[in-house]
C-alpha cells in the first residue's frame, strides 16, 4: 500500500455534494487495477455466471487478514420461496446492535464467502452483531426477489433481536448493490410498518439506475468500474421489468417521499460512478428531515473499503464505519 498519497476523506455538504473529483486516482487504486489482473479477476468478459462467482473468490486475498469475532454460525431464514441462508458473526463483549449486512456484487455475484473478511471486520471493529444474508442473485432470480430475502433477513434479524444484540439497536448495512438493497429494505421497512430500523450504512451504494449523473459522464474509476457494467448489470437484475415500473424498491433515488427513513451514513468514492448519486441521496435525506453523514474518500475507485490488504485508506473507511455505528448505539 502506497501512503505517500495522503488525501484525507471529509464530509460532504449540500453545497459540495457530486462535486467534480479533487485528487488525483491514488497509487492504492492503481495498484488494485494491477493485482486484480494478475489474478486474473479484473476481465472476466466470456465467463458465464458460474464462472464469474467462482473466479472472484480469488479476490479474498485481497482482503487482508480476518478480524477476530467471539463466534461465527450459520443459520436459514424461512420464506415463501424457501430457505435463505445467513451467516452471523458474534463480537466480543455485549454486542451494541444486530446489523443485517447485504454483500455486493452487482445483484449477479458476491457471497457471504466474499464478504466474509468485511462482516468480520465491521463486527470486531464496531462491537455488533452482523448478520450477512445469501439472498437470490440476478439473472436467474430478477427483481424482486433479491430485494424481498433481504427484508425476510431483516424481520428475521429483528425478531431475534433480544438475542443476538440484547438490549441493543437494529442496523442494516451494504455495499454497492448490497448497499442498494439495503437502502430498499429500509424504505420497505417504513412503508410496511413491521419494523424499526436505527441505523443504514449505505458502502458506495447503487440508488438511482438512471446512468447519467455527472459521474458517469465523466466516467469516474472507469480503470475498474465502467458505466457499461452497471448497466448490463441493473438490465439482469430488473429483467422483464423496467426501472419505471420496479420503483423505488430496485431504485431508492427514485422515492418521492424519503422522510421517516433512519439515519443514514453514507461512504462514496470519489474515483467512482455511483458518487454522485450517494452524495445526492444524503443531501436529499437531509431536506426531507432523516439525519444523514455523507463522507467521500479522495483518489479511490469503487468498494476500495473491502481491499484491505491494498488500500491504506480501507482502515479509515471501517473506523469510520465503527465509531459512526458505536456513537449511534452506546
Amino acid at each position: 500500500m502506497d501512503s505517500e498519497q495522503t488525501n484525507t476523506p471529509w464530509e460532504v455538504d449540500d453545497a459540495r455534494a457530486a462535486a467534480p473529483p479533487t485528487a488525483p486516482l491514488h497509487p492504492d487504486s492503481l495498484e488494485l487495477v494491477a493485482r486484480a489482473a494478475e489474478l486474473g479477476v479484473a476481465d472476466l468478459e466470456g465467463l458465464t455466471i458460474e464462472e464469474v462467482r467462482e473466479v472472484e473468490l480469488r479476490e479474498l486475498v485481497l482482503k487482508g487478514a480476518p478480524a477476530a469475532v467471539a463466534e461465527v454460525r450459520d443459520a436459514e431464514v424461512p420464506t415463501a420461496a424457501g430457505p435463505v441462508p445467513v451467516r452471523i458473526y458474534v463480537p466480543a463483549g455485549e454486542p451494541l446492535a444486530a446489523v443485517l449486512y447485504v454483500h455486493g456484487g452487482g445483484w449477479a455475484s458476491g457471497s457471504i464467502e466474499l464478504s466474509d473478511p468485511d462482516c468480520r471486520e465491521l463486527a470486531s471493529r464496531a462491537g455488533v452483531t452482523v448478520v450477512s444474508v445469501e439472498y437470490r442473485l440476478a439473472p436467474g432470480h430478477p427483481f424482486p426477489a433479491g430485494i424481498e430475502d433481504c427484508y425476510a433477513a431483516l424481520r428475521w434479524v429483528a425478531a431475534r433481536r433480544d438475542e443476538l444484540a440484547p438490549g441493543g439497536g437494529l442496523a442494516v448495512a451494504g455495499s454497492s448493490a448490497g448497499a442498494n438493497l439495503a437502502a430498499a429494505a429500509a424504505l420497505m421497512a417504513r412503508d410496511r410498518g413491521e419494523l424499526a430500523i436505527d441505523l443504514q450504512v449505505l458502502l458506495s451504494p447503487v440508488l438511482d439506475l438512471g446512468f447519467d449523473s455527472g459521474s458517469y459522464r465523466e466516467a469516474a474509476g472507469a480503470v475498474w468500474f465502467e458505466p457499461a457494467d452497471m448497466r448490463a448489470l441493473a438490465a439482469d437484475y430488473l429483467g422483464a421489468t423496467t426501472v419505471e415500473a420496479a420503483g423505488a424498491y430496485a431504485a431508492p433515488a427514485r422515492a418521492e417521499d424519503l422522510s421517516g427513513l433512519p439515519p443514514a451514513l453514507i461512504v462514496s468514492a470519489e474515483h467512482d460512478i455511483l458518487r454522485d448519486e450517494a452524495e445526492l441521496y444524503g443531501k436529499r435525506l437531509r431536506e426531507a428531515g432523516v439525519s444523514a453523514r455523507v463522507v467521500r474518500f479522495p483518489g479511490v475507485l469503487h468498494g476500495f473499503y473491502e481491499y484491505r490488504a491494498v488500500f491504506a485508506a480501507a482502515e479509515l473507511a471501517w473506523e469510520t464505519v465503527a465509531t459512526d455505528i458505536r456513537g449511534a448505539f452506546s
